[in-house]
């Protein structure tokens, strides 16, 4: 785990940048990897990384790293956890090593079968390689987008990133926010590649390649969810293929040179992998977060698991109650505003396992591939509902580009921001140029057309894997990085995720009973979920003589932040008004009395206002951060700005 930077240049100037000003931009990505740092460097092309030693902590696994000819140089972010069995292939076929890091078999393999070398790889990376035989780069991205890749095209000159602060210094001012990104970010929590809150700067989007050679840019797809096919085994086998396919996939993702820690809520998904990794002798210990404020917390049920486990727990503690200089500095580490309410807690919580581990282990993936959204994955009962008793359509303000019935109340359904609150909030000419967010909703209806010929649930699984978890993964990618941790998501071993992808709703989301889906036809999704059926029905089997039964019977537990709670409170007051003063950034795009009156309101008495005015605050503090604008002298006195 690491971070990458470069330039190259198509002109007689190169890339135009200097030792000193190229190692200074590799040099804000220190925290990405604070135990060593590389410069390669011509005149046509240099790369940079930071290093955080997992694989091979001596000195023959730094980077840039250069092949044995001298033609490919390689840097490189992430872990390729299958390298001993590649190392072996690769020996075979006449390749030597030195070391026993993963970064010189990547490289091997990228020399042996350039781009067909990525279907080998099992792990997560963000990978350039420079190729001296053509004077070409090359980017690529892991298959979910677990590693960040960001880039910028400018005149004569192509950069690229682990993070937006290693490719601001090149720009010739201050950035300039993205309407079309912040749109998204208010709708989805993040921005959905390969647009980003920038407007000079893209990224890849997971699973892509790009190439740049002599000015001109390529790119491709080289991994497709909906393309990717698997045997399904008949019904008796599924839960023991699913329970061998867990134990390979933590096996394999847990292999390290330093310590492996966990995060364990005491749901089922983290006490899987928390109990598998125990199993295999590689967990040294456990992290759970609390809130100060009673009813969000889970240490209990988090410390009941771990003294199961025999494994030690530390339970971190994280105030609600942030400032605006706190929120600043946030938002200065994740160079995006904070768009999960927990990530507060996720930065405490990094920031402990660095005192005794660099390695942590997590559960994204389950709820996406096993249906752990209960209400989300019943869109097909609900649209069969909607058919047998048609009744008022509840997702007009999503229909005008959604092109379908069910497709639009999924959107409704999603959606963290509504489509009518946002335009009615905004100003007439910013809401004209977003046009009902027409391209927003474009490329989610691509997400959920892309696996033709599928039935709603595996159009909704495909849906939030390639939609929902890239945002959760870009959080889990700031909040670690920011301390030097690497987090492990083994439930995205790609084996796993095409497996599990394949599976019918009936083995993930199960019916108590007829009667229980009798009486959930009467009932709103939110009545009966949970309470009438079981989400990640097959987990639950698969695991029953591992798994303690308080856990296999516990609906989900998200890790809720008291928002509500908070904006309540006289201290919220002064972070709120950085919204809701005159002079908020905000105001050049909402039209100021109508939010105010939707803020006094508490949006409606909307049981999320607390969700969505903490989005807007973010998204204030961002702009004030990153996208600053000459502040007007009143009495010879500056505005304080953040």
């Amino acid at each position: 785990m690491c971070g990458i930077w470069g330039a190259v240049g198509a002109d007689a100037a190169g890339h135009g940048l200097g030792r000193p000003a190229a190692r200074e931009c590799v040099r804000l990505l220190a925290h990405r990897g604070p135990d060593g740092e590389g410069l390669w460097w011509t005149p046509e092309a240099v790369l940079g990384h930071t290093r955080l030693a997992i694989f091979d902590t001596s000195h023959r696994a730094d980077q840039p790293m250069t092949g044995a000819d001298g033609r490919l140089v390689l840097t490189f972010n992430g872990e390729i956890y299958n390298q001993a069995e590649l190392r072996e292939e690769l020996e075979s076929l006449g390749h030597s090593f030195r070391g026993t890091g993963d970064t010189e078999v990547l490289l091997a393999a990228y020399q042996e079968w350039e781009l067909e070398c990525l279907d080998r790889l099992n792990g997560m990376f963000a990978l350039a390689v420079w190729d001296g035989r053509d004077a070409s780069l090359t980017l690529v991205r892991d298959r979910f987008g677990i590693k960040p890749l960001y880039y910028l095209e400018q005149e004569g000159r192509f950069a690229f990133c682990s993070e937006p602060k290693g490719l601001l210094p090149l720009l010739p001012g201050p950035p300039t926010p993205d309407l079309l990104g912040m749109s998204a970010f208010l709708t989805l929590r993040h921005v959905p590649a390969p647009r980003t809150l920038f407007a000079e700067l893209r990224q890849l989007p997971p699973g892509s390649w790009l190439r740049w050679r002599a000015g001109r840019v390529r790119t491709g797809t080289w991994w497709d969810l909906a393309r990717r096919t698997t045997r399904r085994p008949p019904p008796w086998r599924r839960a023991a293929t699913l329970r061998r396919t867990v134990e390979e996939a933590v096996e394999t993702w847990s292999r390290s040179d330093v310590p492996v820690s966990a995060y364990l809520s005491g749901g089922l998904d983290s006490t899987v992998l928390t109990g598998e990794l125990c199993r295999l002798g590689r967990c040294v210990r456990a992290y759970t977060a609390e809130y100060d404020v009673p009813g969000y917390s889970e240490a209990a049920a988090a410390a009941s698991t771990a003294a199961g486990l025999g494994l030690p727990l530390e339970v971190v503690g994280t105030q609600v109650a942030v400032t605006p200089e706190q929120l600043a500095d946030m938002v200065r580490i994740r160079d995006h505003p904070l768009g999960m309410h927990n990530e507060v807690a996720l930065i405490r919580l990094s920031e402990r396992v660095r005192a005794r581990a660099r390695v942590v282990l997590c559960g994204e993936g389950a709820d996406e591939l096993f249906a752990g959204y209960g209400r989300l994955y019943r869109l097909p009962f609900e649209a069969a509902k909607r058919r047998l008793r048609p009744r008022r359509r509840a997702a007009d303000g999503w229909r005008r580009h959604a092109g379908s019935a069910v497709f639009a109340q999924l959107l409704a359904d999603y959606c963290y921001f509504p489509l009518e609150v946002k335009h009615r909030l905004l100003r007439e000419d910013v809401a004209a140029r977003l046009d009902d967010d027409a391209e927003l909703v474009g490329t989610l209806r691509r997400a959920w057309d892309r696996p033709r010929r599928a039935g709603l649930h595996r159009r909704l699984t495909h849906f939030m894997v390639t939609v929902h978890l890239p945002g959760l993964l870009h959080v889990l990618d700031g909040t670690a990085m920011a301390a030097g941790v690497e987090a492990r998501v083994p439930f995205l071993d790609h084996h796993l995720v095409t497996w599990a992808y394949r599976l019918p709703q009936r083995a993930k989301l199960r019916w108590h009973g007829p009667l229980a889906m009798v009486r959930a036809l009467a009932e709103p999704p939110a009545a009966y979920s949970e309470r009438r059926d079981t989400t990640k029905w097959l987990l639950r089997r698969a695991f029953a003589d591992r798994v303690p039964a308080e856990v296999l019977t516990r609906g989900k537990l998200p890790f809720p932040a008291p928002l509500n709670e908070w904006l309540a409170r006289p201290e919220a007051a002064r972070t709120a008004g950085l919204v809701l003063d005159d002079g908020a950034r905000l105001h050049e795009f909402f039209d100021a009395g109508r939010l105010r009156r939707w803020w006094a309101s508490r949006g409606g008495d909307h049981p999320s206002f607390g969700r969505q005015a903490w989005l807007l605050m973010n998204l204030e503090v961002w702009l004030r951060v990153y996208c600053p604008q000459p502040e007007p002298v009143r009495d010879g006195i500056t505005r304080e700005v953040v």
